[in-house]
Order: structure tokens, then C-alpha cells, then sequence
């Protein structure tokens, strides 16, 4: 009985290793799985998807992990990239929307990022796309929000009277208000309470996230009553109250103004990003039920992506006050007395530009793409990618590439300025890719640029920041936070400049 238990359990494991082998031929190397759990111990491991690192080390710059439902192929070189993203983006722009698991039920996958690439995803995005256009260049709505938000940022820090604080809690209060405003056209967020809502809504859903790769690994665990299931009825919920209402009242006022004017469409009368959007879905024959979770989507991404880096940026100038000084000065040649950046003042800043980018680069700021499925099988770098293999494009590691950057680990923003002492573009450099690349790039790159330039000039312009001496020195450490990649807490200390 013994032999024959032992014989049964050889047989298993030898068709495993030669399933194994077989699912693997032409693919990229990576470390050979174990039975059953695959490379999973690496996936949990706590320095994921910075480990990276290691792996690219022994296996090279495109590697292969092993997970109990799938193989995963992660890119961590900017010509890999490059070569999926754009000389074959045709092919590499699938998404499965269960990969992107709890986002694809939380949205319903209703927004673009949980959307295969097809005619309804292209259309969809292109309204999108559309729509913050109508809030692009020179509009004043913009520079009008911005600076709201500005003021709300300068009302927060003058009521702590000079105390240290921790950034991260303001800067997200100022960003997601004016995002909201922006999307909705409702003001009044932070007195009636919304903001409060909002931030509560964001920190479950990228705590959702966190916690979404395990339920995605073991899909029976979905079929109980678990803190994360729960969690995902009521991020649901609370999205049904905060847009699907704002979009139902903006479809109303759509379909008012067509039926008076069924023939005039002036994307320029649009007010807000909601009935813009809800405009160009009518007018691309897209249906228009996506509004309220695109927006949703939307406004999930740049929150949290915005208020991560503000936090960066801040942490760079409190540890380097010379280049906080050097900045300040450059602002105050563009930007006197106490005008604020305009849309036609932006090339005068170029060092601010540059040292933006830099953050960007140097930073844990977007370490990790959103997976990508090839639609066919394919080849990349000459290794073979089945149909609908993951694909993650390590932008930690594309962000340090030796190949593109000289001495990656050392923060320099001079690398992003030319020998005229101009700013190269957003766009120049090959290794840089802070909004993704390609079909599925952020759609609202444009905008978010906008943002930041127009935030960062005017809070450097309003205050001096610097460490608090009451606690130890704050360090380029990443810290701990579900789904997003801050630094570790620190406190800064505003005084307001004369």
C-alpha cells in the first residue's frame, strides 16, 4: 500500500514537471516553480514588486513567475517595453478584466481600466479622452480649480500655526475635492462632508486591492463572508451614492439642453467633466451608463497617484533645501508678486519640470503597471508569450535601467535638462514612463501635468518647508500602505514666505 501511494505520488509529479516544462517552452526564464504553488512565495514576498531587482539580476530583463492559475512575464527594460507598448501595441493591449480583480467588480467593469481592447474600449476612451480636452490648454476652469485648490491646501496649514504635520492627510483632502469639483461641478465638498466620504472610499478601495491577488488566486474564497467581500458590497454602495446620482442629474440636464438644440454641440459649454463625458458618449454612440464608474475610475487614479507624489515632492525639498531655494527663485523670475502660474508661464520653469520628473523617476511613486494580455500569441525579444499570458511592466526597474539612465540611483534632475538649459519633454526620454506608454497611457496625462505644475509652483511659492528638528530625519524610505507606495510618515513645518 505504501509503494503504491509512493509510486502514485512520483507519477503526479513527473506529469506536473513535464506539464511544467511543456506550458514554459519559448517563454522567458525565471525560477522553476514548486508543485502546486508555483512561484507564489515570491509574489507574497513583502519587497514585491521592488525584488524585481534581484530576479532581473539572475534570470535577465524579461522573466517568468509561475502562480497556481497562470504564468506572469515581467518586463523591467525600457526596450521591452518599448517593443510591447508601441511597435506591437496592437497586440499587447488586452486586459482580462478577472486580472484586474477587485477592480473589475468594484466598477463593474463599466471604467477603461478594467475593459478589454476592443471598438466599445476605443470608443470609450476616446469620450473620455474628449472630455478632459474640453479642460485642456488655456481653459480658465482649470487654472480657477487649481487655484481653489491652493487656497484650500493654505487654509489647512495657517490653522496649525506653524506645528508640524503630516502632508499626506492635507494634500489628499485638497486633491480629492477639486478633483470631485472638476468631475461633478459640486462645491462646498469638504464643509457638507463629501471629502470625508471620499477619502473613506479611497482608502477602502486601495485596501480592496491589497488584498485582491489572494481572492484571485484561490476563487473559492469569494463565495464567503469575508472582511474583503464585505468590503467590496459596500465600496460599491458608497460608489452608487457619491457618482451614479451626479450622473443622473447631469444626464437630465443633457437631455434638456439636446432636446431645445438637438443639433448644436459646443464642447466648450460644458462645465464639468461629467457632462462632457456624458456629451461625447452620446455623440460617439457609446452608451452612457459607463459615466458615473469612468468617472469614478478616473478620479480613483489621479488621487491616488497625485497625493502620492505631492507627498514625494515634499519629502525631496525638506531634505534638500537648496534645490527647494533654487526652485523658489526660478518661480519668483517667472511669477510676480502674487500672480500664479499661468497656462502660458509653464516653459518658463523648466528646472521645476525637471526636478518634477526626477521625482518621478527616483521616487516609489507608480512602481507597477496594470497587467497587460497579449490578444494572440506572440513574441517579445524573441521569447514566446502565449494568448492572454500577464504581462506587468516593472516601471521601478525601467525607471533604474542602466542602459537608459547614467548612475540611476542618484537623484539628479539635471539629467531631464538639455545643454541650452531647457527641459528635454515629458516625453523624451525612452526610460521614462511615469503615465505608461501606448493605447492604454493615462488618458488624462495632459491634465495631470497641468495639475501639478500649477499646484507645485504655487505651494512653493506661498511657503518655505522644512524637516521638523523635534523628530529624527526623515529618509527616501518607502513606507507601508495598502495599494499605494508612499514614503515612511514624516512630518514637515510650512512657514509662509514673504
Amino acid at each position: 500500500m505504501f509503494l503504491e501511494v509512493v509510486g502514485s505520488i512520483l507519477i503526479i509529479l513527473f506529469t506536473w514537471f513535464l506539464k511544467t516544462c511543456y506550458n514554459r517552452r519559448g517563454m522567458p526564464p525565471g525560477p522553476f516553480p514548486l508543485p502546486i504553488i508555483g512561484n507564489l512565495l515570491l509574489i507574497l514576498d513583502d519587497d514585491f514588486p521592488f525584488s524585481a531587482e534581484k530576479l532581473r539580476e539572475k534570470y535577465g530583463n524579461t522573466f517568468t513567475l509561475v502562480l497556481p492559475t497562470e504564468n506572469v512575464v515581467m518586463v523591467t527594460d525600457a526596450a521591452t517595453a518599448r517593443e510591447a507598448l508601441l511597435t506591437k501595441k496592437d497586440t499587447f493591449q488586452g486586459r482580462l478584466a478577472d486580472v484586474v480583480y477587485p477592480i473589475n467588480e468594484i466598477l463593474q467593469e463599466k471604467d477603461l481600466a478594467t475593459s478589454d481592447w476592443d471598438n466599445k474600449f476605443r470608443l470609450k476612451r476616446q469620450a473620455f479622452v474628449k472630455a478632459l480636452h474640453t479642460f485642456g490648454e488655456g481653459k480658465k476652469i482649470v487654472h480657477e480649480n487649481v487655484n481653489d485648490q491652493l487656497d484650500e491646501f493654505s487654509k489647512a496649514v495657517e490653522s496649525l500655526n506653524g506645528q508640524p504635520f503630516d502632508p499626506s492627510d492635507i494634500l489628499e483632502s485638497s486633491i480629492i475635492s477639486i478633483l470631485y469639483r472638476w468631475i461633478t461641478g459640486k462645491t462646498n465638498n469638504i464643509e457638507d462632508g463629501t471629502v470625508g466620504k471620499l477619502r473613506a472610499f479611497n482608502t477602502a478601495f486601495f485596501s480592496c486591492l491589497f488584498s485582491g491577488p489572494l481572492y484571485r488566486l484561490i476563487p473559492v474564497l469569494k463565495h464567503f463572508p469575508t472582511k474583503h467581500i464585505n468590503s467590496i458590497s459596500n465600496l460599491q454602495d458608497e460608489l452608487r451614492k457619491l457618482f451614479i446620482p451626479a450622473a443622473e442629474e447631469k444626464a437630465k440636464a443633457f437631455h434638456l439642453r439636446s432636446r431645445k438644440n438637438p443639433n448644436d454641440f459646443d464642447e466648450e459649454e460644458y462645465q464639468n467633466v461629467m457632462e462632457s463625458l456624458m456629451a461625447w458618449c452620446e455623440h460617439l454612440k457609446v452608451e452612457t451608463d459607463c459615466v458615473p464608474f469612468v468617472s469614478a475610475g478616473g478620479m480613483l487614479a489621479a488621487t491616488g497617484a497625485l497625493s502620492t507624489l505631492f507627498v514625494w515632492f515634499l519629502l525631496y525639498m525638506i531634505l534638500d533645501q537648496d534645490l527647494q531655494k533654487k526652485l523658489q527663485d526660478e518661480i519668483e523670475e517667472t511669477l510676480q508678486g502674487d500672480e500664479l502660474l499661468q497656462w502660458k508661464d509653464m516653459s518658463k520653469l523648466p528646472y521645476l519640470k525637471a526636478t518634477v520628473c526626477e521625482v518621478m523617476r527616483h521616487s516609489y511613486f507608480v512602481p507597477l503597471s496594470l497587467p497587460h494580455n497579449p490578444v494572440k500569441e506572440t513574441q517579445l525579444q524573441g521569447y514566446r508569450i502565449p494568448k492572454e499570458t500577464t504581462i506587468f511592466f516593472n516601471y521601478h526597474c525601467i525607471h533604474r535601467d542602466e542602459n537608459i539612465w547614467k548612475n540611476p540611483s542618484v537623484f539628479n534632475p539635471d539629467r531631464f535638462i538639455d545643454e541650452n538649459g531647457k527641459f528635454v519633454g515629458w516625453r523624451v526620454k525612452p526610460g521614462f514612463m511615469p503615465f505608461g506608454i501606448g493605447s492604454r497611457s493615462c488618458p488624462g496625462e495632459n491634465l495631470a501635468r497641468a495639475e501639478i505644475m500649477f499646484f507645485i509652483s504655487g505651494m512653493l511659492k506661498r511657503y518655505k518647508f522644512e524637516v521638523n528638528e523635534d523628530e529624527p530625519m526623515p529618509t527616501l524610505e518607502r513606507g507601508e500602505a495598502a495599494g499605494k507606495f508612499p514614503p515612511k510618515p514624516f512630518k514637515v513645518i510650512a512657514r509662509k514666505r514673504e
